[in-house]
């Protein structure tokens, strides 16, 4: 119980006023896919009222908006100081500097406003009652990678926010979490569903194995970062889907 407690302390706005002791964190990871189902299901109650009153093109920004707000930016700001750090195109303890600068840099904060945009222009790709599985899906899967990242590479820094979640091996850790993902995406999105897992899982290993040989491994940031996108490419491959998902009864 500590540990969902912790991820949904770490992961949203949700008040959890307790301080929890330093083998807790590991097996928070554990609970992140868990925390991202009640994210869904939140971005799908947001959209659900929305849609009720407006058209689709307001019911997808108060979804986006809707995440910002429940996530508190956490995720974002990781991206946003991922993006900074990499287009420097710098050496190892320069690009590792640049991830703890409190500075936004112009590339980071066009790079957010892209990221915003195509979440926004992807979601009326969607029609109802498909889009309410997709939104529910679209943050286990996302959460899901950290837990990949996580437990397979290595962190960057002897010290760090990360360093309490990679502190022991995990390898169980991403086996329970991997399998709840394979669920929700299996039972709510079908195949279209587990394919599109596959691939966000794919597309981030390979990218957390490029930024391991760039950096000596992984930072906070990139951990953000990495559901982010992760979402959006999840979203993105849902939507080339879309024309399948009928056929899974999924639509």
């Amino acid at each position: 119980m500590d540990g969902f407690l912790l991820a949904l302390q770490f992961l949203t706005i949700i008040p959890v006023k307790r301080n929890f002791p330093a083998d807790i964190f590991p097996l928070a990871t554990v609970f992140f896919p868990v925390v991202g189902l009640l994210i869904g299901s939140c971005l799908g109650l947001v959209y659900f009222f929305t849609a009720f009153h407006f058209r689709p093109l307001v019911a997808a920004a108060s979804v986006v908006i809707g995440e910002l707000v429940l996530t508190s930016g956490l995720h974002l700001d990781g991206f946003i100081d991922t993006v900074d750090a990499l287009a420097s195109c710098k050496d190892r303890d320069t690009t590792l500097k640049i991830f703890k600068d409190p500075h936004t840099g112009a590339k980071g904060v066009l790079a957010v406003f892209a990221l915003l945009l195509a979440n926004f222009v992807l979601l009326p790709e969607f029609t109802l009652p498909g889009i309410y599985r997709v939104l529910i899906v679209m943050p286990v899967v996302g959460r899901w990678t950290q837990v990949w990242a996580m437990a397979l590479f290595p962190y960057a820094r002897n010290n760090g926010l990360g360093t309490s979640f990679t502190a022991i091996s995990n390898w169980w850790h991403l086996g329970l979490a991997t399998l709840f993902t394979l669920l929700a995406a299996g039972l709510l999105l079908g195949p279209a569903g587990l394919g599109a897992m596959l691939a966000v899982g794919i597309l981030a290993y390979a990218c957390c194995h490029g930024l391991t040989k760039r950096l000596g491994g992984l930072v906070g940031d990139i951990y953000g970062a990495l559901c982010e996108t992760s979402e959006l490419f999840f979203l993105l491959l849902m939507a080339l889907f879309g024309s399948r998902l009928s056929v899974f009864g999924c639509f």
